[in-house]
């Protein structure tokens, strides 16, 4: 009983990024003592249901306390702030793959380069090679996030 309550939950969930989410990736450069660039997958939802959000945070954890953001106009109802990133963000994505309709093709390139990047031992220089396809599978994610004319739209001749 209790496997199907989860499956139902990671349901809603992937029905929160779809509707609600986004998937991508921050890269901080070369500096310090750092050898690589840093590539971090983050999966992040902002919206006014804290319902939603809180189920969220239970099923994936993530940034706690849940942020509410200050910036808001004296008529605006609060926005709610959930976000994750690098190893739990690729295990949540891989968990509601089976569920993820319009950001399925996003969130098999977020899962493919946080392998890419999980495997890499921090601190060990990576190869040219190696740099080069965590940069491919970075802009290929970036290029479908709606700037432009992204990989769908060109898939489906829009």
């Amino acid at each position: 009983m209790e496997d199907i309550d989860r499956q139902l939950k990671l349901s809603y969930a992937a029905g929160i990024i779809d509707g609600e989410g986004s998937i991508d990736c921050c890269v901080s450069p070369v500096r310090g003592t750092r050898k690589n660039p840093s590539h971090r997958i983050r999966v992040k939802v902002s919206m006014c249901d804290m319902d939603s959000i809180v189920v969220l945070q239970e099923l994936f954890g993530g940034k706690a306390p849940i942020r509410l953001r200050s910036h808001l106009l004296r008529n605006q109802r609060p926005i709610f702030e959930w976000c994750i990133r690098s190893f739990r963000a690729v295990s949540a994505l891989n968990e509601m793959l089976p569920y993820l309709r319009l950001k399925r093709r996003k969130a098999l390139v977020a899962i493919e380069l946080g392998k890419r990047v999980s495997s890499n031992s921090h601190g060990r220089v990576i190869s040219f090679g190696e740099l080069d396809e965590r940069t491919k599978l970075y802009q290929r994610l970036r290029n479908m996030n709606g700037r432009g004319m992204s990989e769908l739209n060109v898939e489906f001749g829009k």
